[in-house]
Formats: C-alpha cells, sequence, structure tokens
C-alpha cells in the first residue's frame, strides 16, 4: 500500500493558503501595474510579488506531479483519468463558467465604468476577449489557467508518465547525487521558451510537474533533501537575494521587457532551489497530521477555485472606503478567507455542488 505523504498535502495546503495575500497583493502590484481592482504600485509588495512568483506556482506543478506519481502507483491507468477529469476538468469548467464572471464584472465596473447589471455583462463575457489576464474586464480564465494547463500536460503526457512508472526500476534516478539534482533546473530552462502566454510558460510548467512526478517522488532523492534541509535552505536565500536584486536594478516596469538569458537562467535557477530548499524543509516540520491539517487538506483545491473571487469583490469596496492601506491589506484578506471557508462549506455539503466543484462530499 503506498503511504500518504502529509507533508505534500501540508505543504499545498499552505501555498493555497499563501493566494490570500498574493492576490491581495496584486492590487498594489508595479510589474503590470494594473489589476482587476488596482490601487497602484506600492514597492514593499512588488518586492514580496516577486519573491513568491518565482517559485509558487512552480511549486505547485512539482505538487501535482509528485501526487500524480503516488495516485498512479495504486490505482489502473482508467481509474486515474477518471480521477483526473472529475477532480480537474469538470470544476475547471463550473468555475469559468459561475465563478470568474463575477472577476470580470468587477473589472467592468472598476476599469470602464459599466452601469449594467451582472446578467447583461454575463451574457457578453465569453464573447469580449481583450488579452489572457482579463484584467481591465472580458473574458479570463484568470487562476484557473493553473488548472487548466495541468489537465492538460497530465492527459497529453499520460503514456509517458505510465511508462516511467512501470520500468522506474531500470532507470536508477535513486544514484543522482545533490549536485545532480540542481542541475535539473536546467530541464525547464531548456523548455522556459516553448508556449508563452502572459508570464507563465506551458514549456516549463510541463518541465517543473514531470520533475516532480519523476524525480521529487522517489524516497532516495527526497531523503538527500531532507538531510541537506539546511543547505537548500542558503542556496534558495542567497539565489532568491540575488534575482531580488537584479530585478530591482532592472527595474519593475522594466523587467518583463528586459530579460537577458542571465536573468533566465537565475530565474530557474531560484525557482528551483526553492523548491528543493522546501521539499527538504516540509519533510521535517509539516509531516503531520490532525483534525485542522485534515480539514484544510480536504477543503484546499476548494480554496484555490473561490477564493479569488471574494477578494476581488471586497477590494473594489475596501480601497474606496479606507486611506490605510495595511489596513485595507488585512480586511480584504480576512473577510475573503472567512467567506471562502464558508462557501467551501456549503458546497462540500451539496452532493450536486460537490461534483461540480470536485469537492469531497460531507453528509
Amino acid at each position: 500500500m503506498i503511504e500518504r505523504k502529509n507533508y505534500v498535502d501540508n505543504l499545498r495546503t499552505l501555498c493555497i493558503l499563501l493566494l490570500f495575500p498574493y492576490h491581495t497583493g496584486m492590487i498594489y502590484n508595479g510589474f503590470f501595474n494594473t489589476y482587476y481592482v488596482y490601487y497602484g504600485y506600492m514597492k514593499p509588495m512588488d518586492d514580496f510579488l516577486m519573491i513568491v512568483n518565482w517559485w509558487y506556482m512552480p511549486m505547485m506543478f512539482v505538487l501535482a506531479g509528485i501526487s500524480s506519481y503516488l495516485a498512479l502507483k495504486k490505482r489502473s491507468s482508467l481509474e486515474f483519468l477518471k480521477e483526473r477529469f472529475i477532480k480537474l476538468v469538470i470544476p475547471c469548467l463550473f468555475t469559468i463558467l459561475l465563478v470568474i464572471p463575477s472577476i470580470s464584472y468587477v473589472a467592468e465596473i472598476f476599469h470602464n465604468g459599466f452601469s449594467g447589471n451582472f446578467l447583461s455583462q454575463y451574457l457578453k463575457y465569453f464573447t469580449n476577449y481583450k488579452d489572457i489576464f482579463g484584467y481591465t474586464g472580458g473574458f479570463t480564465p484568470s487562476h484557473i489557467w493553473f488548472v487548466a494547463d495541468l489537465w492538460w500536460i497530465i492527459f497529453s503526457s499520460f503514456l509517458l508518465m505510465l511508462y516511467f512508472v512501470r520500468h522506474k526500476e531500470k532507470i536508477r534516478i535513486y544514484k543522482m547525487s545533490l549536485f545532480m539534482i540542481y542541475l535539473l533546473f536546467l530541464f525547464p530552462l531548456a523548455l522556459t521558451p516553448i508556449f508563452i502566454i502572459g508570464i507563465y510558460s506551458l514549456g516549463q510548467n510541463f518541465a517543473i510537474f514531470m520533475l516532480g512526478f519523476m524525480i521529487l517522488s522517489d524516497e532516495n532523492i527526497l531523503e538527500k533533501l531532507k538531510k541537506n534541509m539546511w543547505l537548500c535552505m542558503i542556496i534558495a536565500i542567497l539565489s532568491l537575494i540575488t534575482t531580488l536584486y537584479i530585478y530591482n536594478k532592472i527595474g519593475h516596469q522594466n523587467y518583463l521587457k528586459n530579460k537577458t538569458i542571465m536573468v533566465y537562467v537565475l530565474e530557474n535557477f531560484t525557482m528551483w532551489s526553492c523548491i528543493l530548499a522546501l521539499i527538504g524543509l516540509s519533510q521535517n516540520l509539516l509531516n503531520m497530521r490532525n483534525k485542522i491539517t485534515k480539514y484544510f487538506s480536504d477543503i484546499s483545491f476548494q480554496i484555490y477555485l473561490f477564493h479569488h473571487s471574494f477578494i476581488i469583490i471586497f477590494a473594489f469596496f475596501v480601497i474606496r472606503s479606507i486611506s490605510s492601506i495595511p489596513l485595507q491589506f488585512i480586511i480584504i484578506m480576512f473577510i475573503s478567507f472567512i467567506l471562502t471557508l464558508i462557501l467551501c462549506e456549503i458546497v462540500r455539503r451539496n452532493s450536486i455542488l460537490s461534483f461540480m466543484f470536485g469537492a469531497k462530499y460531507q453528509k
């Protein structure tokens, strides 16, 4: 029987909870200089966003890769594909249909002075395309791009995943040294130019997912990271400081436009070093299971689906009525968090809603 990796569940939960300060912080970002609801550029917030941005979503793909390996080890091919379709594709479609239009509606009011009701905006939502982000209104997958990317990666690489599971012992991954593990950052670096949408690369996401599936699912590799946790943490912190220095040197407004090859190398190394450090750290500090961790693990995916709409809706009102930025930030996060949990409870206690949004039904 495949043992459950509690630290994987808990690290995923912490990453998803980090979305509350991250998406609230986007209201003050400087590298896009806009958002669905936008207050203005705040440098401390911008630095926080960039530090998180370099490793956060790649970590989500790595954890998805590890979980997919464990799931495929204990399920048949058909069971695995069916489960992933129900847990990813169906919630993705219903979230785009029923949840994200509220974000676009607020953006239309905030940026374009839209005065119609929600229904009138909803009817034109799917035909009004401006750009992939839709920060100023129009159709957008918003944060659900991650789920869409994930199911595309899983279904397109399924035969490769199946081959690896069946022939892993012949590949001898466990013999890799720590130095060789770090050099694996070259894989996502090489695939970064493939199919870039906005600031995200489907090629890089594919590479990171497969590194999670093939490398960071191996017990011997994990043990190396666990034993060298503090060395990995030092490397991650130094790489983050260096990358942040380069980011500020180039300037937040020019960073996305003026990247050199060396910047791409540094970004990918920083991303990978942070992932290795956090995987090692989580094995030592997060490998537990109790009522609280189980509860948040059970609803973490639904938190991901619903949190963004609440943040945007309440930010629309809060930034217009409260002048203190720290107070804005705290209130938006707190209210969004509470209402997200309430909605998650409603969803998981209704069999139809549970199916629509991939929740574990609680009678």
